[in-house]
This record gives C-alpha cells, structure tokens and sequence, in this order.
C-alpha cells in the first residue's frame, strides 16, 4: 500500500516519471494532468500556454503547457486605483511542455525542464500553487458517486489514488475529499425543503382543506 505521508516522497522520483519526446496520451486533459502531477512533485505550477486551431479540421491540434513563471508581469498604467506592491512571480521561465494530435491521438513534441527560478519543496507550499489547488471535474464527479453510495472518505482517497498509481500521485488529501463532500452537501441545503413546498402548494391547491406552515431558522 502506498505511504500516503507526502513528506515521504523520494525527491527525485520526477525523473522517473518525467514527460518525453514521443509519449503519447489519449486526451489533452490526460496530458495536462500528467504534466501537472510532474509539476507537483518538482515544485512549480502550470497554466496553459496556448493552443493552434487547425482551419480545415476546426479543432485544436497542437498545445502548450508552460511554467506559471514563464513570460514576465505587465505594468498597469492604471493610476486610479494604487495597487500593494507584490512580488513578481513572472521570470521568463522556459520550461514547457509541448502536445500535438496526430491520427486522433496526443503525443509529446516539445519538453523543457530547465527553471529559471527556485521550485517549491514544502508539499504545504506545493498545495498552495494554482495548478495544484483544484481537483478534476471528473475526480468531483467520482467523490459524489461513490460518497452516494455510502463509501468512506479514505475509501474514496485510496480509490482514486489507485486511479493514478497510488496516492502518492494525488494533489489532494483525504481532508479534500471531505471538504468536497461537506461542499456538495452545502450545495443542497434547502433544495428538499424547496421541493416539499412546492409540492404542499400543489396540494393546497388540489385539496382547499389541506394545511401547512413553515417555520425558518437563522440559515
């Protein structure tokens, strides 16, 4: 069974599993995914870069993914409304990596590695880094399902973990997997209580003798 302590994890496993010239992936989420998992463990954050829309089959066919350091911070002209200094987190980074669809399936063309800036090590501070903070629409969809039927929050972390070749690769903890489920819950509220009304309503109208009265708390 996989440590799920990520303070466990080797260093230098990234370069076991490092993207290379010819891999090749069945979407381009699945690449993107890959890439950012790559990202988490070497301690940076991804964006996508661009992308090139083929004219004759009107789809994209190539896509890069780039270092969330790459380009460099515009300057506001706007003198209206001061902004706090902040940090620029912008150094021209070149580390990139690059996706073209050929015969319907994705492969990589392009991969630089070199940073022009220091990467994270703390797995907190690693979490902390946009590409890293949010789980997949479709690992959401997998948490409700399986939370649907009654399957305990780190039942569903080790799930998904084996998904992904262990829970090492994940870029949330079992923690997560509750927040999304108390989130989903919150989603709800009120939304039983709207249909039973309704259908009270349907029923005072259907039946002039029937009754009912509702009394509201604080939420």
């Amino acid at each position: 069974m996989a440590n799920e302590d990520e303070n466990n994890i080797d260093p230098h496993e990234h370069l076991e599993s490092a993207p290379f010239v010819g891999k090749e992936f069945i979407t381009e989420d699945d690449a993107k995914r890959f890439y950012n998992i790559f990202a988490y463990r070497r301690g940076f954050s991804i964006r996508k870069g661009g992308h090139y829309i083929s004219s004759k089959k009107e789809k994209a066919t190539m896509v890069r993914f780039v270092c969330s350091n790459e380009g460099f911070a515009k300057k506001s002209d706007n003198q209206r409304t001061p902004q706090k200094d902040k940090p620029h987190t912008r150094t021209g980074c070149k580390a990139r990596l690059k996706i073209r669809l050929q015969d319907g399936i994705w492969s990589v063309s392009v991969f630089e590695d070199d940073h022009n800036h220091p990467l994270i090590t703390s797995p907190a501070k690693k979490r902390g880094l946009r590409s890293h903070k949010d789980m997949s629409p479709k690992e959401r969809q997998y948490i409700k399902d399986m939370h649907a039927q009654n399957i305990e929050h780190a039942k569903i972390h080790q799930f998904l973990g084996a998904r992904h070749g262990g829970t090492k690769n994940l870029i949330f903890k079992k923690k997560d997997v509750s927040n999304q489920i108390a989130a989903e819950n919150r989603r709800f509220v009120g939304v039983d209580v709207e249909a039973t009304l309704v259908y009270f309503k349907k029923k005072k109208e259907e039946d002039s003798e029937f009754y009912y009265d509702v009394e509201v708390d604080e939420d």
